[in-house]
């Protein structure tokens, strides 16, 4: 699978990863995750990847193993904004949209179980270009399974379909 990230007509990364390797993309033992972040204000130019320490995980909260996540307007227009507009610190993941497998649950109940694909429409405060983030289990959902769909389609839908939804 080719994974390319494109903001604002920048080309930021890519990835060459097989389905195996997605779920694997966390350096889970290590402690430690690959994140895009933004470390300093005024666009694009503040944006970096690099480890990241794992989220900590509290009671109703799933580690989720990123397989897609999608760009939306919001995405790149928050990069412009002061972080402590919103009351962020930086450095700041961003992305909403994701598309995932639990990696572990903290006393699910709900009954997400390790390797579940999942899908949620993260808020501003955790995002979702991160290949692991915590989110609390009642804001996720099953992924839906469709013959045919991908990953990355699936993460296109989230904010974008809620936008659709509520207009």
């Amino acid at each position: 699978m080719l994974a390319a990230l494109v903001l604002s007509g920048h080309h930021l990364a890519t990835f060459l990863l097989n389905d195996a390797e997605m779920t694997r993309l966390a350096v889970y033992a290590s402690g430690s995750a690959l994140g895009f972040f933004s470390l300093s204000l005024g666009g694009i130019e503040g944006l970096a990847v690099g480890a990241l320490p794992m989220p900590p995980l509290w009671p109703g909260a799933l580690h989720i193993a990123l397989e897609a996540s999608s760009v939306n307007p919001v995405d790149w227009k928050l990069l412009g904004l002061p972080p402590s507009l919103l009351g962020l610190s930086l450095p700041h993941v961003i992305g909403m949209d994701l598309v995932g497998r639990v990696v572990r649950a903290q006393n699910s109940s709900r009954g997400f179980r390790a390797g579940d694909r999942v899908w949620c429409l993260t808020d501003i405060a955790t995002g979702s270009w991160a290949s692991v983030v915590a989110f609390d289990e009642a804001r996720v959902a099953k992924a839906p399974l469709v013959p045919g769909v991908t990953p990355a389609e699936l993460a296109s839908l989230p904010a974008v379909g809620l936008t659709m939804y509520q207009a």
